[in-house]
């Protein structure tokens, strides 16, 4: 189980780790107090582009909450200068609606969905799960000096796979306070799971517990320990986002969501997804909201071309959904 998440975290960052030319339109921003799970400093990173139009991708990766987990499902490191972060950070991306944004790239090093703010002492070391904590820090630093003039944002976006997805929806509407008022919003969430097995929470810790209690509590969610069907518990989330025009993408049988992370199978998977308490049929429920499925076990779908280019059972493409969700904020 351990191996499905350390081959797709190990190759994100292979095929994401970039060239000189491609660092000089980042700049990596250090961000004062943060910290990646091994403890070294976290950093951001930031493209300059039209500063009425802002972008904030979360990266993706593998959760963890133990010495092994943290060793081989996780990335708990600095993340290097990259190439590409994703089709939607892409500039060289012609099908990136978001193309002439200014960027804001959150690497993911804390194992902990962006919703940690607590210390994993385990057998050898302990890990820092303060991915919750390094966004406030972020947006707070980026705001008091000027790096990001958020008060100029009137088009922002939101976007993030798989843990990153997960950061979208708890970060959203703490990051909307920095923006215009009036700002059109949007967000994409790519392969969030929340559709788990009743054994899912049975694999975290007691401090991870409690420190996901409160991040998820702040947006309304209100997690039940023993079950890990959470998107039925989604509409508080949805209703507090009511002002967004909102995206999920999602593989019916995802593999790593079901037999990797939700210890189940990708068939209980899909049967919990198209439940009548499953986010596909809540989603009907709010005209902001969009769904994208696609029929099969894969996970994330807009990080590599191949699987952008996908189309879901009604013949849009993966990226095409994204242009459509942004457009009808516009």
């Amino acid at each position: 189980m351990t191996r499905g998440f350390s081959v797709w975290s190990m190759m994100l960052l292979l095929v994401l780790v970039g060239h000189s030319s491609f660092a000089s339109t980042w700049k990596r921003i250090k961000i004062p107090g943060a910290k990646c799970g091994n403890g070294s400093p976290y950093s951001v990173f930031v493209r300059d582009q039209d500063p009425s139009k802002l972008v904030i991708e979360f990266m993706g990766g593998g959760a963890c909450w133990d010495q092994t987990t943290c060793l081989y499902r996780a990335w708990i490191y600095p993340v290097p200068m990259l190439k590409a972060f994703g089709a939607l950070s892409d500039s060289d991306n012609p099908e990136n609606p978001f193309i002439d944004h200014t960027n804001i790239y959150f690497p993911y090093c804390t194992g902990d969905v962006f919703a940690g703010d607590y210390i994993g002492n385990y057998k050898l070391y302990p890990v820092t799960h303060m991915g919750h904590t390094n966004v406030r820090l972020a947006i707070q630093y980026l705001a008091q000096t000027g790096i990001i003039n958020f008060k100029a944002v009137n088009d922002l976006a939101l976007v993030g796979s798989s843990a990153g997805a997960i950061g979208t929806l708890l970060h959203a509407k703490y990051i909307e306070t920095f923006v215009h008022p009036n700002a059109k919003k949007t967000l994409i969430a790519d392969s969030p799971g929340l559709h788990f097995g009743p054994r899912f929470w049975s694999q975290f810790s007691a401090d991870a517990k409690t420190s996901f209690k409160k991040a998820f509590n702040d947006i309304g969610l209100k997690i039940d320990y023993d079950d890990g069907f959470v998107a039925r518990r989604i509409k508080p989330v949805l209703n507090r986002l009511s002002n967004w025009k909102i995206g999920f993408l999602y593989g019916e049988k995802d593999q790593i969501m079901s037999e990797y992370f939700g210890l189940i199978s990708k068939e209980d998977h899909k049967k919990l997804l198209l439940s009548e308490e499953g986010l596909v049929e809540t989603c009907k429920s709010y005209p902001n909201t969009k769904m994208w499925l696609y029929d099969s076990d894969d996970h994330i779908f807009l990080l590599f071309q191949e699987k952008y280019s996908l189309k879901s059972m009604e013949g849009s493409t993966a990226i095409g959904f994204v242009k459509q969700v942004y457009g009808e904020s516009h």
